[in-house]
C-alpha cells in the first residue's frame, strides 16, 4: 500500500505532464472541417461562444477563464478570420454582442465531436460517481486557481511564501 505521499507526488507528476502536453497540443492549429486551421484557444472561444451566444467579450473572458484582453485578441482574429460576428449593441457603442457565423458554427460543432469522441474513448470505462468525483475535483481546483490568480493580480510583489519580492 503506497502512502499518501507517494500518492501525491504520482498526482503531481502526471497533472504537470498533462499541462505540458496540452501545452504542446495548443501550439498546432488543425482543421475544424472549415479548410482553414485554428489553434485550439480560437477552437475554444467558438466553443464558448456557441453555448454563450450574445456574450459580450467580458463575459466569454470570465467564462474562459483569461482576461478581457486575451480574449479581445482571440475575438478580433476570429472574426477576421469570419467564424465570428461582432454586433455593437444600439444603447450601448462600447458593448458589442458575439455570434458564431455559419462557418463559426460548423467549427464549433467539429471540435465539440472531437471532444465527445476523446470523452467516450478515454472515459467510457469510468462510472457516473467517478465522473462527479473527478468534475468535483476539477471544480476545486478551477477555484484554487481562481484564488491564486486573485492574489498574483493584485499582489505581483509577493512571494509564494507571502514575502515582498
Amino acid at each position: 500500500m503506497e502512502n499518501n505521499n507517494q500518492l501525491w507526488d504520482e498526482i503531481t507528476f502526471r497533472f504537470k505532464r498533462i499541462v505540458n502536453k496540452f501545452n504542446r497540443i495548443q501550439r498546432h492549429p488543425r482543421d475544424f472541417g472549415t479548410g482553414g486551421k485554428l489553434y485550439i484557444a480560437e477552437a475554444h472561444t467558438l466553443d464558448a461562444v456557441s453555448k454563450n451566444s450574445g456574450c459580450t467579450i467580458t463575459e466569454l473572458a470570465a467564462i474562459k477563464g483569461v482576461t478581457r484582453g486575451a480574449a479581445s485578441q482571440l475575438v478580433t482574429k476570429l472574426a477576421r478570420k469570419g467564424y465570428l460576428l461582432k454586433t455593437k449593441e444600439a444603447d450601448n457603442d462600447k458593448s458589442v454582442r458575439l455570434f458564431l457565423t455559419a462557418k463559426g458554427e460548423q467549427a464549433a460543432a467539429a471540435h465539440d465531436r472531437l471532444h465527445r469522441g476523446f470523452f467516450e474513448m478515454y472515459l467510457s470505462n469510468t462510472s457516473p460517481d467517478q465522473l462527479r468525483a473527478l468534475n468535483a475535483i476539477l471544480k476545486t481546483m478551477d477555484e484554487f486557481t481562481d484564488d491564486r490568480l486573485n492574489e498574483t493580480e493584485h499582489h505581483p510583489h509577493q512571494s509564494a511564501s507571502g514575502k515582498l519580492r
